[in-house]
């Protein structure tokens, strides 16, 4: 049994080669869209890689971008002034964490429940860590204030700002000795509260920066944006829906007849003409008779039938 595999040196069930391939598809396909949807575990390989080329991308140096080039080596019209133009300008004061990985449930039964993530850049236009940080960063502020106050003696402290010479308040916290029961979950209250505190505080500062040096490169960014269009389910649906509420259906429904056990058992017609004997060429010449009456009726039926807006009435 092995331990301790770093999460950059998984396997993936693949070979060397069918990771390297995957994980220029993963990365490439950040880079075009800045958000995509995969599992946990690929979320988690190719978040080194992609820090690691926006790093190259970000350097002077000659080498550096010749990496980035020859690892993306596909859609380069697009990934490459991407990467070398607006990206690397949003994130000339960030050293590492472009990247955000964010768990978004399990998969169907269907599919093998696994875990799904969604993988994204930090301050990307439509971020949604942006707008919660603009709507509830004030509510956890407070969550946080009440969780220390519980915790700590909290003590205000009015000072001179030696520099400024304005007056500033200082606050200065000190242990509690009368809260033992809760502790340990008023201590996790406030990591999380802090974290999300500290997250939302830096991504309002870093937010504005980004779309003043998107504006910069706004005909790079319109040239490398990804095609919009309808997925290939949502076009399956659109399709279904069409031929039951918009076109007027050209054959009849389904009926037991056409599911006869004998029918259903004959063979298809071959270069030597029917291989089935008379019996079974019998009943499945009554059965095209019957089916093409059928058929005339229910044609003649259908004339009679108005459509209006696709919907019958």
């Amino acid at each position: 049994m092995k331990h301790g595999t770093r999460f950059w040196q998984k396997k993936l069930g693949r070979t060397p080669l069918g990771r390297e391939h995957l994980l220029r598809i993963l990365c490439t396909n950040l880079i075009i869209n800045e958000k995509i949807q995969t599992t946990f575990a690929k979320a988690k390989f190719m978040e080194r890689h992609v820090n690691m080329m926006i790093s190259y991308a970000k350097s002077k140096d000659e080498k550096d971008r010749q990496q980035v080039r020859d690892f993306f080596n596909m859609n380069q019209d697009k990934v490459l002034p991407k990467l070398f133009g607006p990206l690397a300008a949003r994130y000339a004061e960030r050293r590492w964490g472009y990247t955000r990985i964010m768990r978004a449930g399990f998969a169907p039964i269907s599919k093998g429940r696994y875990p799904v993530a969604i993988v994204e850049l930090v301050d990307r236009p439509d971020e949604i860590v942006h707008s919660m940080a603009r709507l509830h960063i004030d509510k956890f502020r407070e969550a946080l204030d009440a969780v220390r106050g519980k915790l700590y003696n909290v003590e205000k402290i009015a000072l001179k700002d030696p520099v400024t010479r304005e007056d500033v308040v200082m606050t200065r916290y000190s242990n509690r000795d009368d809260v033992l029961h809760s502790k340990r979950g008023l201590r996790r209250a406030e990591r999380h509260f802090s974290n999300v505190v500290h997250k939302y505080e830096k991504s309002l500062v870093s937010w504005p920066k980004a779309r003043e040096s998107d504006a910069k490169f706004a005909d790079v960014l319109k040239q490398c944006a990804p095609k919009v269009g309808l997925s290939r389910e949502h076009k399956n649906s659109l399709r279904g829906w069409q031929k039951i509420h918009i076109r007027p259906p050209t054959r009849p429904p389904v009926e037991e007849e056409q599911f006869h056990p004998m029918v259903r058992a004959l063979p298809t017609f071959g270069k030597m003409g029917f291989a089935g004997g008379p019996k079974k060429w019998k009943v499945y010449a009554a059965y095209k008779e019957r089916l093409k009456k059928k058929q005339e009726a229910w044609a003649e039926k259908a004339k009679n039938v108005k459509w209006g807006n696709g919907w019958r009435f």
